[in-house]
């Protein structure tokens, strides 16, 4: 019963951290600690690509394990 719960709570952490990589002010605040300056939108594509891929290996290693 405690492996179930954990399980299911796997994918939730995992959909938090995806919600972290594309975050809005997470991305600002990197352009300004980086002295990037109209580079949101490129950032901001290519943490869209990453969490993609991250989600389909998160959600394939989710379908397996339970």
């Amino acid at each position: 019963c405690a492996f179930r719960k954990v399980s299911l709570s796997l994918p939730q952490a995992v959909g938090a951290a995806m919600g972290t990589i594309v975050s809005i002010s997470n991305i600002v605040a990197v352009c300004s600690i980086l002295g990037l300056v109209n580079q949101e939108g490129l950032i901001l594509k290519r943490a869209g690509i990453a969490v993609v891929i991250y989600g389909v290996v998160a959600g394939l290693s989710g379908l397996i394990i339970t």
